[in-house]
């Protein structure tokens, strides 16, 4: 009884929202190491905010490209059937091909430090990120314990008023 009082009252924090839909398999006793590892592994919250860390590591890498040149390089071939192609007459003839290359390369000389202050604000987003995340698990490692204790607590509760019950039963 104890084991599953725990289990369940550790679950709902282990898996609130957890919008996986894969089947997870509880284990069929359940200690608070247990109850922290499942929850680390399933937590939507925690989740979330590993992908928001994912989402600022991605502007870093935005940002910093500003830092190098731009290559565009643009090309186009057509081709056309010769018996669709009219002659002007004259001395050429007019061709069944035509190829079109262009490459540009620029980069930014001054740019008044905006390069600089970007990737400067996109790691500050990043250490941001970061911080909610440890904020976040800790929070929910915190609910973790609480939820858990609180099912320890239940069941010696239980356990109580049933050699309560049974000692009066005696009498």
């Amino acid at each position: 009884l104890c084991g599953a009082l725990a289990l369940l009252a550790t679950a709902f924090v282990a898996h609130a929202g957890d919008d996986s839909g894969a089947a997870v398999t509880l284990p069929k006793s359940l200690n608070l190491a247990a109850a922290r590892d499942l929850t680390l592994q399933h937590n939507r919250l925690i989740a979330q905010a590993k992908e928001r860390i994912r989402e600022q590591e991605g502007v870093i890498v935005e940002t910093n490209a500003a830092h190098y040149p731009r290559v565009d390089a643009n090309g186009t071939y057509d081709f056309r059937d010769k018996n669709r192609i009219e002659s002007f007459g004259g001395l050429f003839a007019p061709l069944d091909q035509g190829w079109v290359a262009d490459m540009a390369v620029s980069y930014t000389v001054l740019d008044g430090k905006f390069r600089d202050a970007n990737s400067e604000a996109a790691r500050a987003a990043l250490s941001s990120a970061r911080s909610q995340m440890q904020s976040v698990i800790d929070d929910v490692l915190l609910q973790v314990a609480q939820r858990y204790f609180d099912a320890l607590l239940a069941t010696d509760r239980i356990e109580v008023q049933q050699k309560a019950i049974s000692v009066l039963d005696e009498q």
